[in-house]
């Protein structure tokens, strides 16, 4: 399918535009040392990308684990997640024998040796004492910190949603305000997330709750939105749950992106996922208005006849796929979102409050409004002579409460699209989309 781009030049200045190099803050909802993000990370920077991370401290692994000890937050309420199994986080990282152990591979691939290939003494103890010196700079809090192997990656001991909510609220205002990002990349992530959209029958108002997200890609996508950033996010049929620093599967501590990989199907899936992120990076993302998010499906790739049938070579492999955008109702008096910011007080994560943001087809971008003001929504229809009901004030259901009907009248196109061998692509507006601003058939072309 041919993809066009629909884009007015006076309605080019309200568009997010690509410079030579992009401040891009990366997340997942995967844990901060995934094979996904890290190997992400050289690729844009190669590309001449500034890239800062901010990710979970632990895995999905731990996530049941974590729900059983700590209810749903409500505002002020502390969660202390020392007691949390994986001491060092997932793969225990921050083990000081990990560390020293990855940190002696690099020294071995970075420094020059001399005439009979051997390091001096002298240049691996000034290495090491240059790391200890960068390293005591670094943030190493329990409830946030760095990795001292890459201090632009920071861990939050937190949800994916508490995750990028301490970025945005905590890290980059308070350790990194030279950090202004120009795009919001969530993943990959392993595992599928589809697009969904509720059909809003004939309400006139639309509640959505982001801490009751079952899909917290969603929740972290719609966090991002309100703050205003573009936004893609990218999710893969393949969860291998894989170290970045398993030397099964990587040449770890290399200094270029070229030589990080093994010759394996999992290498050969990150390159090829990296590439096309790329290529949207370049051909799309200078198109997207702040506030407006991609959500990308890559479907398994180069597994064996029974797990997948998608092969890639080089540069050959699926291609990006546009769905059909999904055309629901809209609310006569917009949409609001009630939004979770996170904070660090005595060493823990809290939610410090909620904030409610309203948009509409007038204005889709979100605006912060008061709870007067949701009040007021809620007065006018009362005086109308309209109850507040499931017809005129709808909770929008969380993901994955019906799966039989998402599948059915969301995720339809996008699983067969899967099938197909093609990456679903989906553009995800908090409403539907005016004349500005790019919306049905209107991605640029992909080649």
């Amino acid at each position: 399918m041919r993809l066009l781009a629909i884009i007015s030049i006076c309605a080019f200045s309200q568009y997010f535009r690509l410079a030579t190099s992009l401040s891009i803050l990366v997340s997942t909802t995967d844990s901060w040392v995934d094979k996904n993000v890290r190997y992400l990370y050289p690729a844009l920077i190669e590309a001449g990308h500034e890239v800062l991370f901010v990710g979970s401290l632990n895995s999905k692994l731990v996530e049941d684990y974590r729900k059983e000890l700590f209810k749903k937050s409500v505002a002020a309420e502390a969660k202390d997640f020392s007691v949390l199994p994986n001491e060092g986080g997932a793969f225990g990282h921050l083990k000081d024998s990990h560390q020293k152990y990855h940190l002696q591979i690099r020294k071995q691939n970075t420094l020059s040796r001399g005439a009979k290939k051997v390091i001096s003494e002298k240049a691996s103890k000034e290495y090491e004492l240059e790391f200890e010196r960068q390293k005591s700079k670094l943030v190493s809090e329990r409830a946030y910190g760095q990795d001292p192997l890459n201090p632009n990656f920071w861990y939050v001991n937190g949800s994916p949603l508490e995750a990028l909510s301490i970025a945005f609220n905590v890290i980059l205002p308070k350790h990194r305000v030279d950090f202004k990002p120009d795009l919001v990349l969530l993943g990959p992530n392993e595992g599928l997330h589809l697009s969904h959209e509720n059909p809003l029958e004939n309400a006139q108002i639309a509640f959505t709750d982001l801490s009751s997200f079952t899909d917290e890609l969603e929740a972290m996508r719609l966090l991002a939105q309100a703050k205003n950033y573009p936004v893609i996010s990218v999710s893969t049929e393949d969860a291998d749950h894989v170290y970045y620093e398993d030397e099964a599967y990587f040449h770890v501590e290399q200094a270029s992106y070229g030589k990080m990989f093994k010759r394996n199907v999992i290498s050969q899936n990150i390159k090829f996922v990296n590439m096309r992120i790329l290529d949207l990076i370049t051909k799309v993302v200078p198109q997207m208005r702040k506030g407006q998010a991609l959500n990308v499906n890559f479907p398994s790739m180069n597994k064996n006849q029974q797990e997948s049938t998608c092969v890639t070579k080089g540069n050959s492999g699926p291609e990006f796929k546009q769905m059909t955008s999904l055309s629901s109702q809209q609310p006569s008096l917009g949409h609001i979102f009630v939004v979770p910011e996170y904070d660090v007080e005595d060493g823990l994560v809290h939610l410090a409050s909620t904030y409610s943001y309203k948009a509409s087809k007038e204005n889709p971008q979100l605006q912060k409004i008061s709870s007067f003001e949701v009040s007021r929504l809620q007065h006018l229809l009362s005086v109308s002579g309209k109850e507040a009901n499931p017809q005129n004030i709808v909770e929008v259901e969380k993901y994955s409460e019906n799966v039989a009907r998402n599948e059915v009248l969301e995720n339809n196109e996008e699983f067969k699209a899967l099938q197909r061998c093609e990456i679903a692509i989906s553009i995800s507006n908090i409403v539907s989309e005016n004349e500005n601003g790019f919306g049905e058939g209107s991605i640029p072309e992909l080649k």
